[in-house]
C-alpha cells in the first residue's frame, strides 16, 4: 500500500513538472531573440520555426504571406521563395502544379493592378470574360490548375 501511495504522488509530480516546462529562448542568443520578438513570436511558435530551419528573417516572409509553418516549410522546401509562392497561390495552384508547372519553364500570370478611373467607369467592373477565365501561367494557358 505505501509503495502505491509513493508511485501514485511520483507519477503526480512528474505530471505538475511537465505542465510547468513550456518552450523557452533556450540556444538562442539576445539578438536573435529580439528578432522573433519583433516579429510577434513568442518563445514556442519561435522554437518550432527554427526547428524547422528558418530564422526570424526567413520565417517574417512567409507570416507576412500568410503561410502556416506546414505551408511554409512545403513550398521552401521546394526552393519557392514566399513571393513566388504567393504567386502561385494567388493563381490557383497547388504546391503539385505550381512544382509541375515551374519544370515546365512556366510562371504564374502577374495580374497588373487596375489603373485609376473615373467616376463613370468605376461603376462596371473592369474585367472581360477572357481575364475572368482561370489563371494560366505566361506561356500557355495549358498550365492552368485543376484539382487534385
Amino acid at each position: 500500500m505505501k509503495q502505491r501511495v509513493q508511485n501514485t504522488i511520483m507519477a503526480a509530480s512528474l505530471l505538475v513538472l511537465a505542465g510547468c516546462m513550456s518552450p523557452t529562448w533556450e540556444g538562442m542568443s539576445e539578438g536573435e531573440i529580439a528578432a522573433w520578438k519583433d516579429i510577434g513570436f513568442d518563445a514556442s511558435i519561435a522554437q518550432g520555426w527554427r526547428n524547422d530551419g528558418f530564422t526570424p528573417d526567413t520565417a517574417k516572409g512567409w507570416v507576412t504571406a500568410e503561410f502556416s509553418i506546414d505551408e511554409a516549410k512545403d513550398w521552401s522546401g521546394e526552393r519557392f521563395t514566399p513571393e513566388e509562392a504567393v504567386g502561385w497561390k494567388q493563381g490557383g495552384f497547388t504546391l503539385k502544379k505550381a512544382i509541375d508547372s515551374r519544370a515546365k519553364g512556366l510562371t504564374p500570370v502577374q495580374m497588373p493592378a487596375a489603373p485609376a478611373t473615373t467616376e463613370e467607369s468605376a461603376a462596371a467592373p473592369a474585367t472581360t470574360e477572357e481575364s475572368a477565365a482561370a489563371p494560366a501561367t505566361t506561356e500557355e494557358s495549358a498550365a492552368a490548375p485543376d484539382a487534385e
